[in-house]
């Protein structure tokens, strides 16, 4: 019994919610730490310190607040009587000294004078990330990533710089291992660092394609020792959390006959009401999506010759029916030394996409009516609304209609790295992007009363290539450190477009394939162009860096 009751006042006491206030300062300055995220363990709760280091947060006796601010160690602090708390954080100098990608070098965190923001794959490596945009999600800050139409594997938007121009693109420059890329076609799994180059340094390295910001990928490599395997399976449910509040087909039978005189037969409105009769198109245009990932990778070698071979696949089918989406890479990394002056370093990335039929205007099917007739009995056309609508029916447009897109990719980079005398290194590095991306489509004349048919074939193939050569030299003496670079680099891009398009098919059964079906064909287009880019850059002068042992300039405060 007293057991009990010691039980009961226990779980009472670590109940009661305390109003917790005080001040966090920096271990070693003393000084106020404004900013520092303070929030409750495991719950929705928290605030932010203010311009003096204090805060003010509600929570029960007996639970834990975390306090974390980029640069410091994470704390924790078990809550007890005592309302008053002064925390004391500690710089992370693991975090400091790490280094990060910036351009054609690394440097240390600690050393890094423009604004850049940097993943690691420990951010994310326990979470179910489909593409490399997921990663910048929400995990750097200044970079806004949002989905234009939130299909699988459809477009994203990501804007470092925010909307710089009307007329032009505001993506930013993406680079893949040292070279320039159109996208960010890279397995999540694959990927060592993201950083983000967010200020006008980076223009000063990329010039004036750097100008919306740059994101740079670094990927993995082997791990010297004892072959390593992993294996990744997720398995996703996606759901529209509520749907619309519609009328349904009596409801709306009804409206019609009250409003606009439309009456209908007595069976009708019986059979409306016992849900014998009528459309429910949320039901009817919606499912349930699933994504399946799979991932599976291999990793090992020596001192002198390691390997890294990974492969995904993607599975995903979206909340809109017949909408599928799918991916499959393969990547290998090599590094092998071949002297001890001289190493090599190749990666290889393949991939393939497909993607089947686009997305679905919502507020269409949400505006068509429940009563209507789905098709004529006669003519198997798909009817259109007549009462409330003038697009065409969106369920047959979904099922009579299909289109299918596709992308192959092949991604090359090879890269020799020449030690011609201490600390100073030649990099010769070639890279070769292919792609070639086939889109077909077929319109059928089932889809809406008075629709031609049609079809359309597209391919379009682009070949960018880059040749980069890195001079660069390091030394140090002392406290200091001396690192200047010097870079050649050229590049080509050309590409070839191709398009055909027909209508009025004589048959319908091929759908795409056979142009020779169109009575009419027209749109037959051959597109050539051709860039070349050559710069040099050099950054003795512009970058040139002194760091000191505590990073600051000694200095007395006068009052």
């Amino acid at each position: 019994m007293l057991l009990f009751l010691f039980a009961a006042v226990t779980s009472t006491y670590a109940q009661v919610a305390k109003q917790y206030s005080g001040t966090v300062t920096d271990a070693d300055s003393n000084e106020p730490v404004i900013g520092v995220n303070v929030t409750l363990k495991d719950a929705q709760t928290g605030t932010v310190t203010d311009i003096s280091g204090k805060f003010s947060i509600s929570a029960p006796v007996g639970s834990t607040l975390s306090f974390s601010y980029i640069g410091y160690v994470t704390k924790e602090v078990k809550l007890g009587t005592n309302t008053s708390l002064k925390i004391t954080m500690q710089e992370d100098q693991n975090q400091l000294s790490e280094v990060v990608v910036i351009g054609y070098g690394v440097v240390k965190k600690s050393d890094i004078t423009g604004a850049v923001a940097s993943v690691s794959s420990k951010q994310f490596k326990d979470q179910p990330v489909k593409r490399v945009e997921d990663i910048l999600q929400g995990r750097t800050a200044g970079v806004a990533v949002t989905s234009v139409n939130g299909l699988p594997g459809g477009t994203v938007k990501v804007r470092v710089r925010g909307t710089t121009s009307l007329n032009t693109s505001n993506d930013p420059l993406y680079v893949i291992d040292g070279i320039m890329s159109g996208g960010l076609d890279v397995n999540p799994a694959d990927i060592q660092s993201i950083e983000v180059l967010k200020d006008a340094s980076a223009t000063a390295i990329y010039g004036s394609r750097g100008a919306n910001g740059v994101v740079l990928v670094t990927t993995k490599k082997g791990v010297e020792g004892k072959v390593q395997i992993y294996a990744d399976v997720a398995i996703g449910v996606s759901n529209i959390l509520k749907k619309y509040d519609l009328l349904n087909a009596y409801e709306y039978a009804t409206a019609l006959k009250e409003y606009n005189g439309i009456s209908f037969a007595d069976d009708e409105m019986e059979a409306y009401k016992n849900g014998s009769k009528g459309i429910d198109w949320q039901n009817l245009m919606l499912q349930t999506g699933i994504s399946q990932d799979y991932k599976l990778g291999i990793s090992g070698g020596t001192a002198k010759n390691k390997y890294l071979i990974s492969a995904n696949v993607l599975n995903m089918t979206a909340m809109t029916i017949t909408t599928k989406y799918q991916r499959a890479q393969l990547r290998i990394n090599l590094d092998n030394e071949l002297t001890k002056w001289l190493t090599l370093s190749t990666k290889i990335n393949a991939s393939r996409t497909h993607s089947h039929n686009g997305g679905i205007d919502i507020m269409n099917f949400l505006n068509y009516s429940p009563t209507m007739e789905m098709k004529d009995p006669v003519t198997g056309v798909y009817n259109m609304d007549p009462y409330n609508s003038v697009n065409g029916n969106p369920y047959g447009a979904r099922v009579a209609n299909y289109g299918d897109s596709y992308v192959y990719a092949l991604n090359t980079n090879m890269d020799l790295t020449f030690k011609i005398m201490k600390g100073l290194t030649l990099s010769v590095q070639g890279a070769a992007n292919y792609s070639h991306v086939p889109s077909y489509s077929f319109t059928s004349s089932l889809a809406k009363p008075g629709q031609i048919s049609g079809m359309e074939n597209a391919s379009r193939m682009n070949l960018f290539w880059q040749n980069t050569n890195n001079v660069t030299y390091n030394t140090s003496f002392g406290d200091h450190h001396l690192t200047a670079t010097a870079v050649f680099e050229a590049s080509g891009a050309e590409g070839r477009n191709l398009k055909l398009t027909g209508s009025d098919l004589a048959n319908e059964f091929v759908g795409y394939w056979n142009a020779k079906n169109a009575k009419t064909r027209d749109g037959e287009k051959w597109l050539f162009r051709r860039s070349y880019c050559v710069r040099a850059w050099s950054n003795y002068v512009q970058l040139q860096r002194e760091v000191y042992a505590d990073r600051y300039f000694p200095c007395r405060r006068f009052i």
